[in-house]
């Protein structure tokens, strides 16, 4: 299953007359064990639909990953950023918190 490490969350775009529902949020890092891309290429994840019991994060396109390491600089903005991650897409997709 792909991994997500060094990861951030991101936009798709910074266009400020870009209408808000095509901006959405998605998350940025470097992929290992994607069959489409290289280990160590630099992904932006497509958008986020769904999250399993075992917090692995499916993509509109049908991707699943699993995330390791948050970003070192992001991580000190948002102390426990995977875990409020979570928090929030399980409420975001209506999920009972499995940890």
């Amino acid at each position: 299953m792909p991994k997500l490490d060094n990861w951030s969350a991101t936009y798709v775009s910074n266009d400020p007359f870009l209408a808000p529902e095509l901006n959405w949020g998605t998350l940025q890092g470097i992929v290992s064990g994607h069959p489409e891309f290289r280990d160590g290429d630099f992904v932006i994840i497509g958008r986020i639909v769904d999250i399993t019991e075992d917090n692995h994060i499916i993509t509109k396109g049908g991707s699943e990953y699993t995330l390791g390491e948050t970003d070192q600089g992001y991580e000190q903005l948002y102390p426990e950023a995977k875990l409020r991650l979570y928090e929030q897409l399980r409420k975001i997709f209506k999920k009972e918190q499995n940890v």
